[in-house]
């Protein structure tokens, strides 16, 4: 009698592993560890998210504050000197401005010491107070100079590396020594207005270390001062539509 002989079917490894894999998908520790991935990634994300723009809203707001104390500072310092350096004009003349008489290059050069200076130090030169109560025992140089890091952040996120510059007459950008006009489709308008802040801002700071920047070579002259000091300024924001609108100003 011939022997039957009963093999078993073979499985296929590939049919095993795919059924192995859908077992572990299907499970529940397998699904508890996806959604905990996933809520846990997308938390992280919108938390960094939220971060990235909670810093920039207070980078803003803290720029917004030290220009309010910078410019309140300096407009106090021009009033003075408007009061007590300025050769009063009569009334409706459109003659040069000047100085009065006996108002030399050193006094200039004190009252813009001061002007650096502590808040409510000088009596018998500009007196000027700190807007803001918290900036009572800063500086003016001191507000400066954390403007002008808070500017260079924006530059640095613009600019990573730092690659650009502005031209020699600061109306243009400039990258690896060529020109970029305006009116280029390479031109980045964010770009410029940092770099330009943080180049007057970064002006100021040499100007009050170095007064005769400002005053300038003898003799004495009054609007090409105001013009220079106006234009190193201008890293306030509007500053010098404020002053050309304010009756005690220059």
């Amino acid at each position: 009698m011939a022997e039957r002989s009963s093999a078993e079917p073979k499985s296929d490894p590939a049919e095993n592993g795919a059924s192995k894999f859908w077992t572990l998908v299907n499970s529940g520790i397998f699904l508890w560890f996806l959604t905990t991935v996933a809520i846990g990634g997308g938390s992280w994300a919108f938390q960094a998210w939220r971060d990235r723009i909670t810093g920039e809203k207070a980078l803003e707001e803290r720029t917004d504050i030290l220009m309010l104390e910078l410019s309140g500072r300096l407009a106090q310092f021009e009033a003075w000197m408007k009061n007590n350096v300025d050769e009063p004009s009569p009334a409706g003349s459109e003659s040069k401005r000047r100085f009065r008489a006996g108002v030399t290059a050193d006094q200039l050069s004190d009252y813009l010491r001061v002007l650096s200076d502590l808040p409510r130090r000088e009596k018998a030169g500009p007196y000027i107070q700190e807007i803001l109560s918290e900036y009572r025992d800063r500086n003016f140089l001191s507000v400066l100079m954390e403007l002008t890091l808070i500017m260079r952040k924006k530059w640095d996120k613009l600019d990573p590396g730092e690659k650009y510059e502005l031209s020699e007459d600061r109306k243009s950008l400039v990258l690896h020594g060529d020109t970029i006009e305006p009116n280029s489709p390479a031109f980045i308008p964010g770009l410029y207005a940092a770099l330009t802040d943080v180049n007057r801002a970064l002006d100021g700071t040499k100007a009050l270390l170095q007064p005769a920047l400002l005053i300038g070579e003898p003799p004495l002259d009054h609007d090409a001062f105001a013009e220079r000091f106006n234009k190193t300024f201008d890293i306030v924001g509007g500053l010098n539509e404020l002053l050309r609108e304010c009756p005690v100003c220059w």
